[in-house]
């Protein structure tokens, strides 16, 4: 068959009706003695997946006799096949053979860094934790292990908190003291091609007595540019003098952050703190106010770095600010072209009384007010409270308002998203989705780069108000639809409590997650649960290509983790009926995105025609399919 045949074939199968299929089902995690306990009892749980399908995650570690807990390993499984991670020599075991270590994140080589507890073997007791990085099975030891990070007893702890694809890692090494093991602060690191070095400010302002010095990396881009914070202390005293915000780059560390007068308290207090960094090096962050004679918090102005340059951002009018200047803002979203999004605290002018919270966007340096602000969600003084989940490369913003009556009762909160400024309220607002006193309540789960977003409304009495669960929903931004869940035998036919609820979408527009089944005796189990605009709502285990008996399992219980290869990851009852199973699959779309499906039938006719000299014209190309 040539390439216009399949792509003939490819374009009338996109108008067909039919379901995606679950292929290529695996078991992951460690199922050996050690992780088997009394009556078959195993519990794995996957905590990161990949683009390219590798899976980190740990296994409980159970005695076979008593099913008491002897710890947890950590693990990676790559193209199904588990390799356990970390340190299991003597001076990372306990007694009665405990061991415990954490897979903490991978980056898309599959690079895994995490932790093993240091243990004593007779008494199990806690003496520190080793930081490590797993390369192609080869564990490397990570942080510093000299004598100002070593107390008593060879005590050392270290922490890995992020790698990039490089292979950089991040982190720190408590320091302690020898002699006495005191704690005397952090050593912040970045671990680059082999070699370790020291980031962070250790200057005279941050080194308390004993050469107390804390030092803590947060973010970390491709780049290898590293953000963090270190203690202000004082010399004489030890005291906290606040927190100093930081970016090293080539290993050169940089104070940033707000620092003049109106910023500064008594004892030279100051205190920043570092939001977001992107690949470009730009930060977003935040620096207290404070009254330079009494040291009183007067609030906090949010900023921006790019280039050096450091920008004052959030809103300032009368309406955010209390008296004496009080005024609090949060830079708490930056994406790749700098657009930032955040809160500003609602202010009462002449009591400083707190009247809720403004959510804002800067972009190219215009600052726009976003979020729902109209009589659902303003109580009595005006009182309005907005705040942020998400914000995407294109600029979309989705976040929350509260809803209030004109007495200020709370009556729930709505979701929303804002697009070039326009702000779209999201979510189910019918009768079984309402309450008592109008109340309603909406969650988002999360948005993809297309801006659909995935969220789930609560399920309401409207004569008590009690909670009956939650609906999921689906919202396609190009076509502003909003799709709710409608599987069968989702609803308790005795109670009318039904739940469902995302947990993952992809930029393909795959979204997974789980619902409430029940049989017909009103018994309830977890069903694992998928959509698409094409597809509609589907039940991941019914459309799964091979038999779970073949793996030992009763049904698949949740998704939880999804790349854009379709790739993802869940749990699943086992046959004693436990969550206690990591699996993974992929899931195979059974059409086309809607690019064809939606064209009316004359232009599909000529569509077609045009692909077909296409690629008689060109008999080597390749022709990609895109979502919408």
């Amino acid at each position: 068959m040539n390439k216009t045949t399949l792509l003939l074939a490819g374009l009338f199968a996109c108008t067909a009706s039919a379901e995606p299929v679950i292929t290529d089902f695996k078991v992951l995690g460690l199922t050996d003695a050690e992780h088997t306990g009394t009556n078959n009892y195993r519990y794995s749980q996957a905590t990161q997946q990949n683009q390219a399908g590798d899976v980190i995650g740990y296994s409980q570690r159970r005695n076979s006799s008593n099913n008491n807990s002897e710890g947890q390993s950590a693990w990676q499984a790559v193209d199904g096949v588990t390799t356990r991670l970390g340190y299991t020599d003597s001076a990372h075991t306990g007694s009665n053979n405990y061991q415990y270590s954490r897979a903490i994140a991978q980056n898309e080589s599959g690079t895994v860094i995490g932790y093993s507890d240091r243990r004593n073997s007779s008494n199990n007791n806690f003496e520190g934790r080793t930081a490590w990085v797993a390369e192609n099975g080869a564990m490397t030891q990570l942080g510093f292990t000299d004598s100002a990070h070593t107390g008593t007893n060879n005590y050392q702890v270290s922490y890995a908190r992020d790698i990039n694809d490089a292979g950089d890692v991040i982190g720190e090494s408590d320091r302690r003291n020898i002699t006495t093991n005191s704690y005397e602060g952090r050593s912040a690191w970045q671990y680059s091609n082999g070699t370790t070095t020291r980031v962070g400010l250790i200057d005279a302002e941050h080194t308390g007595t004993n050469s107390y010095q804390s030092s803590l990396t947060e973010f970390q881009n491709q780049a290898g540019d590293v953000a963090g914070y270190s203690e202000r202390r004082n010399s004489s005293t030890n005291a906290g003098q606040g927190r100093s915000a930081w970016q090293a780059v080539d290993g050169v560390t940089t104070r940033v952050g707000l620092t003049s007068a109106a910023h500064t308290g008594s004892n030279n207090y100051q205190y920043s703190r570092i939001q977001a960094q992107n690949e470009a090096g730009n930060l977003i962050g935040y620096s207290d106010r404070r009254n330079s004679s009494s040291n009183a918090f007067e609030g906090r102005d949010a900023w921006q770095v790019v280039d050096g340059v450091t920008t004052q951002v959030g809103l300032t009018d009368s309406a955010h600010t209390g008296t004496n200047g009080y005024r609090t803002s949060y830079a708490q979203f930056q994406n790749e072209a700098g657009d930032v999004a955040g809160t500003s605290d609602r202010r009462n002018s002449s009591t400083n009384a707190g009247e809720g919270r403004s959510a804002w966007q800067a972009v190219d340096g215009v600052t726009t007010k976003i979020g729902l602000y109209d009589s659902e969600h303003t109580g009595s003084n005006n009182y309005q409270n907005n705040w942020l989940g998400y914000q995407n490369e294109a600029g979309h913003v989705v976040g929350y308002a509260q809803r209030r009556d004109s007495s200020n009762n709370y009556q729930g909160h709505s979701v929303w998203q804002a697009v070039d400024g326009v702000t779209t309220r999201l979510g189910i607002f019918d009768a079984e989705h309402t309450g008592t006193n109008n109340y309603q309540r909406s969650y988002v789960r999360g948005q993809n780069e297309l801006g659909d977003v995935i969220g789930h409304s609560e399920r309401r009495n409207s004569s008590n108000n009690s909670h009956e669960g939650q609906t999921a929903w689906y919202w396609d931004l190009s076509a502003a639809v909003m799709y709710t869940f409608n599987l069968p035998n989702a609803v308790n036919a005795l109670t009318g409590y039904s739940y469902s609820i995302f947990n993952v979408i992809n930029d393909a527009g795959v979204a997974l997650g789980r619902y409430s089944f029940f049989d017909s005796n009103n018994n309830q189990q977890w069903r694992a649960m998928g959509f698409t605009v094409n597809d509609g709502f589907f039940d991941l285990g019914s459309i799964l290509e091979d038999s779970l008996t073949d793996f030992d399992l009763l049904a698949l219980y949740d998704a939880t983790y999804l790349n854009d290869s379709g790739q993802f990851v869940g749990r699943a009852y086992d046959q004693n009926n436990s969550t206690s199973m990591v699996y993974q699959a992929t899931i195979q779309l059974a059409r086309a995105p809607n690019l064809v499906s939606s064209v009316a039938a004359p232009q599909v006719l000529v569509f077609i025609a045009l692909l077909m000299l296409l690629m008689l014209s060109r008999r080597d190309s390749s022709f990609t399919w895109f979502k919408r």
